[in-house]
This record gives C-alpha cells, structure tokens and sequence, in this order.
C-alpha cells in the first residue's frame, strides 16, 4: 500500500515539474518576444529623433556678410561691429553681435528662419552699436532667413576711413531792402532720430550704400549764425528744439570766415531771419506760434511747420517729401505801407511767419574742391499772405 502511495506522489511531481518547466518555457518566450519589441519600439524612437534632428539642422541658415571697402572688388573691411537682431513677438527676439575678421566676413553663424535687422558701425567715432549712437553707421531691414535654404550671399560696401574735416563758407543773398547790419541768419542742421532725439547729422554714399555719420559733439546740434560778412559763429551751447535761456551774444567766441565739417552730404531744414538785439528772448519769439502760419512756395495756402524733421532709419532721406523753410520770427516794423489817399486807417497787411522754398537745401562737404555753401533768401514781400488766403498770420501792421 505504501508503494503505491509512493508511485502516486511521484508521479504528480513529476507531472508538477513538467508543468513549471512548461510554464517557465513560456514566460521566457514571452519575455523575449516583449523584449524583442522594446528594442524594435526604441530603435524606431531613435530614428524619428534622428531625422527630426536633421530636420532641424536643415531649418537653421548660415548668416554671413562681406564687407569691402568703397568697391565690390576692394580689399576688405575690417573691424566693423555688427548686430542682428531678430524680429518678432518678444519672446522669440535676440540679438547677436560680430566683427568682420582680416578677410571681411561678418559671420553669424547659423540662425532659425525669421526676419532680422542688421546694424554695423565703423571702427571709428563712437563706435556703438546703440542705434542714433555717434559714429558712422549703417542699417539694413526686414532681412528673410527662409527654413530650408540658404542665405543669400552680401556684400556690403563700406566707407575705407573716416570723414576728413574740410573748411566750409557761407555765402548768403539778402532780402533787398533789409538793413543787414542787425540780423543773423540762423541755419539749423538738426533733425530729429526715430526715438525723438535731437541730432546732427551727415551722410556719405559709398557705391549705393548710405551711412549716416551722427556728430559727437552734441553741445552744438548743428546751429550756425552767419552775418552779413558770411562770417559764421558755431560756438551755441543749445539747439532751438530746448530753446535759447543761454543764448548769451557776449560770450560769443570770434566769428569765424569759414567752419571745419566733415566730409559728408549735409541738409538744412530750416533757416531763421533774427535780430542781433532779440538773440537773447529769442526763445520767446520762436514759441509765440510762430509756426501755425507758413506759407507754401506756391503761396496758395497756409501750412503747419515741424521745426525738426524725423529720420524713420538710419538711410533716410527727406528729400521726397521735405523742403527748407524760411521763417522771420520776430519782424515788428519791418513792413510798413503808405496811408491810403482819403483813409484814415490804412488796411491792414497779414504777414506769415515764414515761407516753403522751393527745394530742400543740401550741400556736401568734400576734399576735392572748394565748400562754398550758397543760400538765397527769398524777398520779404513773399511773406505777405495774399488775399482770400486762409489763417490770421503772426501779426496785422
């Protein structure tokens, strides 16, 4: 009986045993095939991440620029500073700065598709690279880095030295009729930047580019006083967008027959006709709206005057839409009319403030020939604003 129940367990455990081998057999099986799945999942993650890193390696541009001196075949330009700056909502802008190296090549190296803005400045004067910063620079806009291809290659042509400073004279024509002996002609170069500072400043066209010389010396703004000998004083301490409180004639320094300016293509915007006895209330006598009633060249309407012009970039030009304008602030007693036969009030005359020439005044600077700035006034009897014109003038006499 015992033997039996012997045979008996023996045999469930061997048949137990068959089971757990069988079992185990299966779970391996299984392991190996979720293993072999795994590796089949990760070997196909490892492939996407590899072709979405060439992906993106294709979506960045290499951005350089050649930088040459006065010619496309010149020798290079080097040491001129660069930014670009990326365009778009805030987060997505960035800046980047480089200088152009011994063969001219301003390298920014690979960059995400966008638009971007690039600023270079000369290697002299201020040398910011702050835009409206002193110094000689240049600006190019709206820039296209496209996803997927190249750049396009660009040469830029770029000054090969600073301005020189070359001697300027004045030659003014007066209004018939004026006693010379008590005015100045007050010449005002400055404008105003894309962040409404006041500046003064010159351009040069180097082939077809345009680089915009900001002055440092920015005590002056570009106001000059000439005297009927064309005599000039450049020694004012404030510009007429602050006004004049200091505008003391006695500390005046000697007047000068010419000026030093740098080399440069220069525009004039406005000219005033100012009596040497009013230079120091001379604030005053601008701000007494005095620019409401300007007539236009073709003296058919009255216009408003912006006394300083705006620069939206740095290679504007104010040619298209800008003129120079004559303005006679302060002109008491200078028209008088005869009294009428049989009247005993003599009709009143409306004078304007000031006259639109004909053209914007500009005038260039350079080395090879003599600077002889030309400026004809016009006669004062064009301020006389003519009848059925509208406005009121600055004045009845």
């Amino acid at each position: 009986m015992s033997k039996k129940i012997i045979a008996v367990v023996s045999l469930v455990l061997v048949i137990c045993s068959i089971s757990v081998v069988g079992l185990v057999w299966t779970l391996v099986k299984q392991n190996q095939e979720v293993n072999q799945h795994i590796l089949k999942q990760l070997d196909e993650i490892k492939q996407v991440q590899q072709s979405q890193s060439v992906s993106a390696s294709d979506s960045l541009s290499q951005v350089a620029f050649q930088l040459v001196q006065d010619k496309k075949d010149g020798k290079p330009a080097v040491g001129f500073r660069g930014k670009l700056t990326k365009g778009g909502k805030q987060l997505d802008t960035f800046a980047l700065e480089a200088v152009s190296d011994e063969s001219g090549t301003l390298d920014f190296g690979k960059l995400p598709w966008g638009r971007y803005d690039l600023d270079l400045c000369a290697p002299w004067g201020g040398s910011s690279l702050f835009r409206w910063s002193s110094g000689e620079s240049y600006q190019l806009s709206d820039l296209m880095v496209l996803p997927g291809r190249d750049f396009p290659s660009s040469t830029i042509d770029c000054p090969a030295a600073a301005p020189k400073a070359v001697p300027v004279k004045f030659q003014v024509t007066w209004p018939e009729g004026l006693n010379t002996d008590n005015y100045y002609l007050l010449c005002d170069f400055s404008v105003k930047s894309g962040d409404n500072e006041v500046l003064f400043a010159s351009t040069r066209v180097i082939q077809q580019e345009t680089w915009l010389y900001i002055h440092n010396d920015m005590t002056r703004f570009g106001v000059f006083l000439i005297n009927n000998q064309n005599h000039v004083q450049n020694d004012l301490t404030l510009s007429l967008v602050f006004g004049f409180e200091d505008f003391m004639p006695e500390k005046f320094a000697v007047e000068k027959p010419s000026i030093k300016m740098l080399e440069g293509q220069y525009i004039l915007p406005a000219i005033y006709l100012v009596r040497k006895d009013r230079l120091k209330s001379i604030s005053k006598d601008l701000a007494n709206n005095v620019y409401s009633a300007v007539l236009n060249h073709e003296r058919d309407r009255l216009v408003f005057f912006q006394p300083l012009p705006k620069l939206r970039s740095l290679g504007d030009s104010f040619k298209k839409d800008r003129t120079t304008t004559f303005l006679f602030p302060f002109h008491k007693n200078v028209f008088a009319t005869d009294d009428p036969p049989d009247s005993k009030s003599p009709p009143k005359i409306k004078i304007a403030s000031g006259i639109e020439l004909s053209e914007l005044l500009e005038f260039h600077a350079t080395t090879h020939q003599d600077n002889i700035w030309k400026i004809d006034l016009p006669e004062l009897k064009s301020l006389i604003i003519p009848e059925g014109i509208g406005g009121t003038g600055t004045g009845l006499y």
